[in-house]
């Protein structure tokens, strides 16, 4: 007899180690449907991205898919768009940029460190 979702989900719920697992495969849902969006938006195909970061299209759709990704390899990916990476804590009452990462193209022609510089800059809400 077929099981009802109810009953698999409140089994997923009650067990920490399932729901913090499928938790993750969704937080890496989300961040590919993020960056494929991105990438749609900017009209560009993963062909076109790998060409601009001198990578195969496999390794395109693996930054895609990839649950954790390291802010330069992102960083490079939204340059390979035509955009730069920035960072910030939102609290109640302010905004902090903590990295404003430049890709590495970007790097090249303005002289922008490309790991980024600790900005420090904050704004308030």
């Amino acid at each position: 007899m077929a099981k009802s979702f109810n009953t698999i989900r409140d089994k997923v719920k009650a067990d920490p180690t399932r729901a913090a697992r499928i938790a993750e495969k969704k937080h890496t849902m989300e961040l590919a449907l993020a960056l494929a969006d991105a990438r749609e938006a900017a009209a560009v195909s993963q062909r076109e991205v790998a060409d601009r970061l001198d990578v195969t299209q496999a390794n395109v759709s693996r930054i895609e898919n990839q649950g954790d990704i390291h802010l330069s390899t992102l960083a490079n990916y939204v340059g390979a768009l035509g955009g730069r990476l920035e960072v910030e804590a939102v609290f109640k009452d302010q905004r902090v940029t903590l990295v404003n990462l430049v890709a590495a193209d970007d790097k090249k022609r303005s002289g922008t460190p490309r790991k980024g510089r600790r900005a420090g800059r904050t704004t308030r809400s």
